[in-house]
């Protein structure tokens, strides 16, 4: 099932295409979340609002697979 996660700087989750993002940095505004840079496997980058991160569709649990992908 997929749902909206707070976002965790070091926290990969799955997008419901399968691909895996990882936080990499948020940046704030009047103490709360404004911008979250998310990183893919390949190594770019994308900055979302907050509001954007909310519409992504999220799973937490990684399978075994690509958890192997996201250890090396």
């Amino acid at each position: 099932m997929f749902t909206s996660y707070t976002p965790v700087v070091g926290e990969w989750y799955v997008k419901s295409t399968g691909k895996l993002i990882k936080v990499k940095m948020l940046s704030y505004f009047e103490e709360k979340v404004e911008r979250i840079v998310i990183e893919y496997l390949d190594g770019t980058t994308q900055m979302l609002a907050f509001n954007e991160w909310l519409t992504l569709d999220l799973n937490k649990r990684i399978s075994d697979v690509s958890r192997n992908i996201v250890l090396r």
